[in-house]
């Protein structure tokens, strides 16, 4: 019994450490800009693709989401997107770095850029075809060693002009193509690394986006259906 006490102790120790570990962030640091060649491979002319940091845990979760977008009267060509996070939480920062690296598997897109907050663009090549912004409305983290309990409320919206600020520092959407809110709550037991924190939260919103189709629906293409493989 002794000998339990002190493994499970140990164990605790480990487990706070690693909690405190400054893993290499998905977070943080300045604009990626990925640029399709003439081979078809991504190029990454500034910063580069955003680390997955695994995860060792159980998870329970759950979301309640919507998704409103616009059917358009003529195609759109979008061949260049710009992905914003508006707000500096590492969860927003990191939750736009995974729609960024969704969208590099679109065959027709030829810049993907993903800008922090407060980069406008500014000497990029001139306007893209589209803003896809992600904005984390409300969060509440409540993290213990083993343990980790997170709490979401996120909106994304897809916008041919750029994002503005409004009163009290809200975006405002313009005539937005696509708009979508989620509400994500996870509790997970194990090892899980700062930024392994929103892992789920990003396919939960990526799921909600449905960023094939919209594209697809968008450029006047007959959509494929997720499960057509």
């Amino acid at each position: 019994m002794k000998r339990l006490r002190i493994l499970l102790i140990g164990l605790g120790v480990v487990l706070a450490l690693v909690a405190a570990v400054p893993f290499v962030s998905l977070s943080g640091g300045g604009r990626c800009v990925a640029v399709r060649g003439a081979d078809g491979t991504w190029t990454w002319t500034m910063g580069g693709r955003a680390r997955r940091m695994p995860r060792a845990a159980y998870t329970e979760s759950q979301a309640q989401s919507s998704n409103a977008w616009q059917n358009l009267p003529e195609p759109l060509a979008v061949r260049r997107v710009w992905v914003h996070a508006r707000t500096e939480d590492g969860a927003a920062v990191v939750l736009a770095r995974a729609v960024q690296e969704a969208l590099l598997a679109d065959d027709l897109l030829q810049e993907v850029a993903y800008l922090p907050p407060g980069d406008e663009g500014e000497g990029l090549a001139g306007p893209p075809d589209m803003h896809l912004v992600v904005e984390l409305v409300e969060s509440t983290e409540h993290i213990w060693p083993g343990k980790q309990e997170l709490s979401l409320a996120l909106r994304c919206y897809a916008d041919r002009r750029a994002p503005k600020s409004g009163a009290g520092g809200v975006v405002q959407p313009g005539a937005a193509l696509m708009e979508a809110s989620i509400d994500y709550e996870e509790t997970a037991y194990g090892l899980v690394p700062r930024d392994a924190r929103y892992t789920g939260a990003a396919a939960a919103l990526l799921e909600v986006m449905i960023l094939e189709d919209r594209l697809a629906r968008w450029r006047g293409e007959r959509p494929r259906s997720p499960r057509a493989d």
